[in-house]
């Protein structure tokens, strides 16, 4: 029950957040025509997760960012509840990212969450003379931090790059018997390009 007090507790706060944004958003003037679309391959220790991604610039140098997509976890032995897990499922992602201008491209800085619908199957007590298997529902909220650096391909919109990320993963809704959550770090690896200037 307390894993669940601290997902809501992060849910309230995240919303609150994002009201706030919203609100800000509302008060600027936009830069109109600039927009990012790309797709990006982040991976951690447990799986991979493919998305597409858009940004929408709100001022030249910060944008909010859409993603869509799918996780796909293994999460091995290293779940503290059983044996053997494996995940898959999809979601989204919305967030806030800075572009900093240097040299060849640019840093990039940025807070982001996800919603995952995730299905586990698992495995416990493989070695014993009781196995036993199972699968899992699991609503998934995972708020993310990351830095990069992104390099502007020559002559064109396209900027290539990779980003480092540290998260948390709170499994919300859990239907059936409990599964993995916890602290990750990731890579990511992006590929945008820019729709209008």
């Amino acid at each position: 029950m307390r894993n669940y007090h601290k997902g809501y507790i992060l849910l309230l706060i995240t919303v609150a957040f994002f009201q706030d944004l919203k609100a800000q958003i509302d008060t600027l003037k936009c830069k109109r025509g600039r927009f990012d679309f790309g797709i990006e391959i982040q991976g951690y220790p447990a799986g991979i997760i493919p998305t597409l991604t858009a940004d929408l610039y709100f001022r030249n140098q910060l944008a909010v960012r859409l993603r869509a997509g799918g996780n796909f976890a293994n999460r091995q032995d290293w779940s503290p509840y059983n044996d053997r897990e494996t995940a898959k499922g999809y979601g989204g992602s919305l967030g806030l990212v800075s572009y900093h201008p240097y040299k060849l491209g640019h840093f990039t800085a940025g807070a982001t969450i996800d919603i995952w619908s995730m299905w586990t199957h698992w495995k416990d007590k493989i070695d014993g003379s009781d196995p036993q298997e199972g699968d899992t529902y699991t609503l998934v909220f995972q708020p993310w931090i990351n830095v990069g650096y992104l390099f502007n391909i020559r002559n064109t919109r396209i900027n290539l790059g990779t980003t480092l990320g540290m998260g948390r993963e709170f499994n919300i809704v859990t239907k059936g018997d409990r599964v993995g959550e916890g602290w990750m770090n990731s890579i990511t690896l992006t590929v945008k390009y820019t729709l209008k200037r």
